[in-house]
Protein backbone atom coordinates (compact mmCIF):
# COMPACT_ATOMS: atom_id res chain seq x y z
CA UNK A 1 0.00 0.00 0.00
CA UNK A 2 2.80 2.43 0.84
CA UNK A 3 4.49 2.35 -2.60
CA UNK A 4 1.19 2.55 -4.47
CA UNK A 5 0.15 5.55 -2.39
CA UNK A 6 3.47 7.32 -3.00
CA UNK A 7 3.16 6.69 -6.74
CA UNK A 8 -0.38 8.11 -6.70
CA UNK A 9 0.74 11.24 -4.84
CA UNK A 10 3.70 11.70 -7.22
CA UNK A 11 1.39 11.32 -10.22
CA UNK A 12 -1.01 13.89 -8.80
CA UNK A 13 1.70 16.48 -8.23
CA UNK A 14 3.29 15.81 -11.62
CA UNK A 15 -0.06 16.26 -13.37
CA UNK A 16 -1.16 19.29 -11.35
CA UNK A 17 2.09 21.11 -12.17
CA UNK A 18 1.90 20.43 -15.91
CA UNK A 19 -1.82 20.67 -16.64
CA UNK A 20 -4.05 23.74 -16.68
CA UNK A 21 -7.74 23.23 -15.95
CA UNK A 22 -10.59 25.35 -17.28
CA UNK A 23 -14.33 25.19 -16.76
CA UNK A 24 -16.10 26.35 -19.90
CA UNK A 25 -19.90 26.21 -19.83
CA UNK A 26 -19.80 23.31 -17.35
CA UNK A 27 -17.24 21.33 -19.34
CA UNK A 28 -14.00 20.71 -17.47
CA UNK A 29 -11.07 20.97 -19.88
CA UNK A 30 -7.50 19.91 -19.11
CA UNK A 31 -4.74 21.43 -21.25
CA UNK A 32 -1.08 20.48 -21.33
CA UNK A 33 1.86 21.13 -23.62
CA UNK A 34 3.74 18.18 -22.10
CA UNK A 35 4.85 15.37 -24.43
CA UNK A 36 2.21 12.60 -24.08
CA UNK A 37 4.99 10.01 -23.83
CA UNK A 38 6.05 11.69 -20.58
CA UNK A 39 2.54 12.43 -19.30
CA UNK A 40 0.06 9.90 -20.71
CA UNK A 41 -3.61 10.66 -21.25
CA UNK A 42 -4.67 7.90 -18.86
CA UNK A 43 -2.65 9.46 -16.01
CA UNK A 44 -4.21 12.88 -16.64
CA UNK A 45 -7.77 11.49 -16.68
CA UNK A 46 -7.04 9.37 -13.57
CA UNK A 47 -5.91 12.43 -11.61
CA UNK A 48 -8.12 15.16 -13.08
CA UNK A 49 -11.83 14.54 -13.53
CA UNK A 50 -12.05 16.40 -16.85
CA UNK A 51 -14.40 15.79 -19.76
CA UNK A 52 -11.90 16.95 -22.37
CA UNK A 53 -8.13 17.01 -22.81
CA UNK A 54 -5.99 19.04 -25.21
CA UNK A 55 -2.42 17.78 -25.50
CA UNK A 56 0.27 17.44 -28.16
CA UNK A 57 -0.39 14.58 -30.53
CA UNK A 58 1.81 11.57 -29.81
CA UNK A 59 2.75 11.20 -33.50
CA UNK A 60 3.29 14.88 -34.27
CA UNK A 61 3.93 17.25 -31.39
CA UNK A 62 2.99 20.22 -33.63
CA UNK A 63 -0.58 18.89 -33.79
CA UNK A 64 -3.09 18.94 -30.96
CA UNK A 65 -5.05 15.91 -29.83
CA UNK A 66 -8.50 16.74 -28.50
CA UNK A 67 -9.59 13.75 -26.43
CA UNK A 68 -12.90 13.01 -24.75
CA UNK A 69 -12.85 11.21 -21.40
CA UNK A 70 -14.77 7.99 -22.01
CA UNK A 71 -15.63 7.75 -18.30
CA UNK A 72 -17.36 11.11 -18.24
CA UNK A 73 -21.17 11.19 -18.18
CA UNK A 74 -20.92 14.06 -20.71
CA UNK A 75 -18.99 11.87 -23.20
CA UNK A 76 -21.89 11.38 -25.62
CA UNK A 77 -22.89 15.04 -25.60
CA UNK A 78 -19.53 16.18 -27.01
CA UNK A 79 -19.20 15.96 -30.81
CA UNK A 80 -15.60 16.39 -31.92
CA UNK A 81 -16.61 16.20 -35.60
CA UNK A 82 -17.93 19.76 -35.21
CA UNK A 83 -14.33 20.96 -34.92
CA UNK A 84 -14.05 20.56 -38.71
CA UNK A 85 -16.14 23.68 -39.21
CA UNK A 86 -13.39 25.89 -37.77
CA UNK A 87 -10.14 23.91 -37.66
CA UNK A 88 -8.06 21.77 -39.97
CA UNK A 89 -8.82 18.38 -38.42
CA UNK A 90 -6.22 15.99 -39.82
CA UNK A 91 -7.67 12.95 -38.06
CA UNK A 92 -11.01 12.10 -36.49
CA UNK A 93 -11.26 8.69 -34.85
CA UNK A 94 -14.25 6.71 -36.19
CA UNK A 95 -15.54 6.24 -32.61
CA UNK A 96 -15.42 10.01 -32.05
CA UNK A 97 -13.26 10.12 -28.93
CA UNK A 98 -10.26 11.76 -30.60
CA UNK A 99 -9.71 14.58 -33.07
CA UNK A 100 -6.30 15.84 -34.17
CA UNK A 101 -6.00 19.50 -35.17
CA UNK A 102 -3.16 20.81 -37.34
CA UNK A 103 -2.03 23.40 -34.78
CA UNK A 104 0.15 23.10 -31.68
CA UNK A 105 -1.42 23.33 -28.23
CA UNK A 106 0.36 26.64 -27.67
CA UNK A 107 -1.77 28.20 -30.44
CA UNK A 108 -5.04 26.59 -29.35
CA UNK A 109 -4.95 27.04 -25.58
CA UNK A 110 -6.33 30.56 -25.98
CA UNK A 111 -9.29 29.23 -27.97
CA UNK A 112 -10.62 26.69 -25.49
CA UNK A 113 -13.97 28.48 -25.22
CA UNK A 114 -14.40 28.33 -29.02
CA UNK A 115 -13.51 24.63 -29.05
CA UNK A 116 -16.00 23.80 -26.29
CA UNK A 117 -18.74 25.90 -27.91
CA UNK A 118 -18.24 24.03 -31.19
CA UNK A 119 -18.47 20.55 -29.71
CA UNK A 120 -21.35 21.06 -27.24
Amino acid sequence: VGEAFINLVNSYYSVSEKVSIYDISGIKVAVTEEDPKKLPTSVIFDVIDAELLLQPNVRNLNHTSVIKNSLSPKYNSLNLANLKSRYNVVFLHPNGFLAVIDKPVSRLKHEIDKIVNLIT
